[in-house]
């Protein structure tokens, strides 16, 4: 999913850049990361139009797209954190910058 979210931020309006992702994930013979199966279970749960009806998706795939919901909740975690970090280390960089500086004046 984090994959998939990183190619449609990237370049949303790249019908090239999607295929290629696609094509790339989910085709038996080339996805080579992961099962591809998540892959055609991360464009289900996005409503992708192949994959939208059960009929058009493998078998196996349903284990799979019942992860998503926590998978897409996870990754929105870890953008919350990931910010709160940024935040946190800008706040402090004048302290760790000079801090040296500060101990040294303060001798």
């Amino acid at each position: 999913m984090r994959s998939y979210n990183r190619i449609v931020s990237a370049s949303p309006n790249s019908a090239p850049l999607l295929s290629s992702w696609i094509q790339r994930h989910t085709d038996e013979n080339l996805a080579a990361d992961f099962d591809f199966k998540a892959a055609v279970a991360v464009l289900a749960h996005f409503n992708h139009p192949l994959y939208v009806t059960a009929s058009n998706q493998p078998t196996g795939t349903t284990a799979w797209l019942s992860l998503m919901n926590g998978a897409e909740s996870i990754l929105q975690d870890e953008a919350v954190w990931i910010d709160d970090q940024l935040l946190i280390a800008n706040i402090t960089r004048p302290v760790r910058l000079f801090d040296s500086d500060i101990s040294w004046l303060n001798q």
